[in-house]
């Protein structure tokens, strides 16, 4: 029976358990000797641990890559308060060996919900040459198959199969609740600029195995630029430039502050909405996943680098009943409603 990350208790041991390897290291202790540094994951989250020289022959290390597939025994120790594996086997599996189901962690919706969400926005665009833009490149397959699929983010929000394309459709969800409030914005615009502001994440991130890791292309030059120039693949000749030049501007200016990628600030009112929108996505998902993986008594998480803070549980009971509540087709009010108590 599989162990999850999130059961593994100090004190244990654990034997023949599956899971991903998301980071491999080698090191040298005080004393010279050899060691290695690991992170193995499965879709409940990480966990660190180490061979240590005594053990590096029981374990099938030479040419280890991330996204492979190890089965591990393990004691379970604690190190400054962290629970950490104290490895003493490893032996690696084919994919085919292991449920990926177990592996791989995904989008709580429904991708084929979430898509038909998606297109159901894009065709409501009143404005003929922006509509026809993003149903061009929506109507490629290699695009379609990626955006469906990867992560928005590595290891930091929506960090999971279909993360980008929950990402875009939240976004757009919370774009559309603003449409009241600011009659300035064309919204024609600010949906374009949701649906393509990370589309180059398309050239930027790959599947290697059960895991996510950037394309040489993603490394070197980044999604905002790899978008800029995927949509200019599809533009057609008579495309109105004006029209253009607002939409490379949003995914240019996304990031929002220059320290934080952008490649210049918003300077349209369309720019600041996609930008802000993406901010709340993206550090409310985070605060959510740190609360999704907390598993201590403790009123707190763990502090977590991306979210700057430790997060206060105050009700992990609510917690439990929402994150089983996830939904496009019903929505559970009375769950939602409560929480908000």
């Amino acid at each position: 029976m599989k162990i999850f990350v999130k059961d593994i208790k100090v004190g244990e041991m654990i034997t023949d358990t599956v899971f991903s390897v998301t980071e491999f290291r080698e090191h040298k202790d005080k004393n010279g000797n050899i060691y290695y540094k690991i992170f193995l994951s499965d879709k409940s989250g990480s966990i660190g641990g180490n061979i240590w020289a005594d053990k590096i022959a029981n374990c099938e290390i030479r040419d280890l890559k991330v996204g492979e597939v190890v089965s591990v025994d393990a004691q379970v120790d604690s190190f400054k308060e962290k629970v950490q594996l104290n490895i003493l086997k490893l032996t690696k599996l084919k994919e085919d060996e292991a449920d990926m189901s177990d592996l791989l962690q995904m989008s709580r919706f429904d991708i084929d919900e979430l898509w038909d969400r998606l297109m159901e926005n894009v065709k409501k665009i009143e404005d003929k040459d922006i509509k026809k833009l993003l149903l061009d490149i929506l109507k490629d397959e290699k695009i379609v198959k990626q955006y469906r699929s990867i992560t928005a983010g590595i290891g930091v929000h929506h960090d999971f199969i279909g993360g980008l394309l929950e990402h875009v459709v939240e976004m757009i969800d919370m774009a559309n609740s603003m449409r009241t409030w600011y009659k300035e914005a064309n919204f024609d615009i600010v949906v374009a600029g949701i649906v393509l502001h990370d589309i180059g994440k398309t050239e930027e991130i790959v599947s290697v195995g059960s895991t996510f890791e950037k394309t040489t292309k993603g490394k070197l030059i980044g999604h905002i630029v790899l978008g800029v120039e995927l949509v200019t693949r599809f533009l057609p000749k008579d495309f109105p430039v004006t029209k253009w030049t607002q939409l490379e501007h949003i995914i240019l200016s996304h990031h929002r502050l220059l320290e934080y990628g952008a490649v210049i600030v918003p300077s349209t009112i369309e720019a600041i909405i996609v930008a802000s929108i993406d901010n709340l996505s993206a550090q409310t998902r985070i605060f959510q996943q740190v609360l999704s993986k907390h598993t201590s008594d403790s009123d707190f998480t763990e502090y977590s680098k991306y979210a700057n803070t430790s997060i206060y549980l105050p009700n992990r009971e609510m917690l439990e009943k929402i994150n089983s509540s996830y939904s496009l087709k019903e929505e559970k009010d009375d769950i939602l409603q409560k929480s908000l108590i």
